[in-house]
């Protein structure tokens, strides 16, 4: 998105998917999996790579096809490749789906559930691999400090939310660091990163990098409300994951704070277990609506929305900055 701002004409599509094949269980347990980064709007670039195997013989890891032509975007088209990479390597390798032994992202199988977490692990550090080389090409020292930065910020996000694990009374501030530090930096990293390609003035890349981090706050607020909005049908995961893990998120610090004494200890117990149940849940469920949390949480969520919204004033009217206005409404109002 920070790209499409600053190159006007030019704008990118990156995809991620699993294609339609037998499970492990099912068949000959063949899964083949696409990460790729194709351009359009006239700049014929791609990144691609391929994944493929079965739960008994292993993967055949199709190195990266790469095509690029003359057009003097493509360095663009390669920085937006690299930040994709990062999320997918992190994604794959350090948060949710290896750590949390997740089974379904964005309504899609992980990859530790298709195959294994040694499997996932090999391949998150394969991408990462992949991506700095691809960073040192370039030879952009100012984003390739800023990517390696970012990386390691994401981890220690991680960390921290590790340290704090069933913690319920949590600060408010200090969940604010760990999404900070887990997701807005890859958000503002993502934004900042094509307005130094496109050697914008310095408060257009500070504009951008503002916009970004508001934006990955307001997302994961989001998805950390989403997991205890049990009237959605369509997430992309299951419903209570984050309960279930002992996560704290936003929606049990607020809850927290509005309980009295005696509920107070039983939501610390709850947290405490080794194991929560299903009746569990139901009854955080039931003092979340009882106390209205969710619409608590949005209300949060909508203050960063409008710093994301507001940074964009410095930019003159386009339709590029009205799609990043309308990213801002949309980062709130989705059900996956």
């Amino acid at each position: 998105v920070g790209s499409e701002m600053c190159i006007r004409d030019r704008s990118f599509t990156a995809s991620s998917g699993t294609a339609d094949a037998s499970s492990p269980e099912e068949g000959d347990g063949s899964e083949t999996i696409t990460v790729s980064l194709a351009a359009v709007s006239g700049v014929a670039s791609s990144v691609t790579y391929t994944i493929t195997g079965t739960a008994t013989a292993g993967l055949d890891f199709t190195d990266a096809t790469t095509d690029y032509d003359s057009d003097p975007s493509t360095n663009i088209i390669t920085w937006a490749a690299d930040d994709a990479t990062v999320d997918k390597t992190i994604v794959i390798n350090f948060t949710d789906d290896v750590i949390d032994e997740g089974t379904v992202r964005r309504g899609k199988k992980t990859l530790n559930k298709i195959w294994d977490n040694h499997s996932s692990v090999l391949i998150g550090d394969y991408l990462l691999s992949r991506c700095f080389e691809m960073m040192v090409e370039d030879g952009n020292l100012e984003v390739l400090k800023l990517l390696s930065s970012t990386s390691s910020k994401i981890a220690q996000g991680e960390v921290l939310q590790l340290q704090h694990k069933g913690e319920v009374d949590m600060l408010e501030e200090t969940y604010l660091k760990i999404i900070s530090a887990k997701t807005a930096e890859l958000f503002a990293a993502a934004t900042k990163v094509g307005a130094i390609l496109s050697d914008a003035e310095n408060k257009e890349k500070d504009a951008l990098e503002f916009y970004g981090r508001n934006l990955g706050l307001t997302f994961q607020i989001a998805d950390d409300t989403l997991d205890y909005n049990a009237e959605l049908k369509q997430f992309g995961k299951k419903i209570g994951q984050d309960f279930f893990e002992g996560k704290i998120t936003l929606p049990i610090i607020l809850l927290f704070q509005k309980l009295g004494n005696d509920e107070k200890k039983i939501l610390s117990i709850m947290f405490k277990k080794e194991l929560r149940t299903k009746d569990d849940f139901n009854e955080i469920i039931a003092l979340i609506n009882k106390y209205k949390i969710i619409q608590e949480c949005y209300q949060k969520a909508q203050h960063y929305i409008n710093l994301a919204s507001n940074s964009l004033s410095v930019f003159k009217d386009s339709e590029e900055k009205s799609i990043l206005k309308r990213l801002t409404s949309f980062s709130l109002s989705r059900n996956f």
